[in-house]
């Protein structure tokens, strides 16, 4: 039994998702390079790389880059929801688990966050 196939004004929607999902993640990944590199200038520099704190921030600049990486794959898979013929919806199942696996990671990323700044504020971390 043959998948659904999109219409080509849904296809076109869809394209302009993916594109834009990749688009994102390209220049995510240029400016989380940046500030990965940046933050371990100015870690190495203070001296304090290797403290917990400058392992944290290492770390945390590390994140928009595995993001920006999911954005550009889930958006290929949304993609192939517009070259491809008779896997629309599997097509598009994938991209919407890379979604999914995004707001996973953010959700995660944002509640550590505001840990990390509840210690910083009450000098746990020191």
């Amino acid at each position: 039994m043959a998948e659904f196939e999109f219409d080509a004004e849904h296809e076109e929607t869809i394209a302009r998702l993916a594109a834009a999902m990749q688009n994102v993640g390209v220049v995510g990944l240029f400016g989380g390079m940046a500030g990965f590199l940046r933050e371990l200038a100015a870690w190495a520099l203070l001296g304090v790389l290797f403290t917990k704190l400058g392992i944290l921030a290492v770390v945390v600049t590390v994140l928009p880059i595995v993001i920006s990486g999911l954005l550009i794959r889930a958006g290929r898979k949304l993609m192939a929801v517009v070259r491809t013929q008779g896997e629309d919806i599997t097509n598009l199942m994938a991209g919407v688990e890379g979604l999914a696996t995004i707001y996973l990671l953010e959700t995660i990323t944002t509640a550590a966050s505001l840990v990390i700044v509840a210690w910083l504020l009450f000098g746990v971390l020191s």
